[in-house]
């Protein structure tokens, strides 16, 4: 039992040496785990990780990169805990919010381009307004 765990150690190593990741990443991967964190712990590793200004996110980046993180988890053969689940959830639903906003924009744009028709009305055949008759 010891022998197959020992070797699935040294798989594990030897995938990590293969894939050319920078030390402790696994490692803050499986402290962060295994601490049970927060939505804004996750975030911040995330954030950091992927090198974003934490001022200017990009929830569409963001989103990508937390998925990224997600698959690297179950890579590595972990229970990913429902916490995190929701969390990508959350950033799955902003994703597609602001995909469909930017489509909505540019669809806006699209008919603001759009020049007035001209139309010629011949106006002697519109009858005049009378006011309303009193009661």
């Amino acid at each position: 039992m010891k022998v197959k765990n020992i070797w699935k150690n040294i798989e594990k190593i030897e995938e990590i040496e293969r894939s050319g990741k920078p030390d402790g990443i696994e490692e803050k991967m499986v402290e962060m785990v295994s601490n049970e964190p927060n939505w804004e712990e996750v975030l911040n590793y995330v954030v950091s990780e992927e090198g974003m200004d934490p001022w200017q996110i990009d929830i569409v980046k963001l989103a990508n990169a937390f998925a990224s993180f997600i698959q690297r988890l179950g890579e590595m053969d972990f229970k990913i805990p429902a916490k995190l689940i929701i969390i990508a959830a959350i950033l799955l639903r902003l994703k597609v919010e602001v995909l469909m906003y930017e489509e909505e924009e540019e669809e806006t744009i699209e008919l603001e381009n759009i020049e007035e028709m001209k139309i010629d009305i011949d106006l002697s055949k519109i009858p005049d307004i009378q006011a309303p008759i009193k009661r």
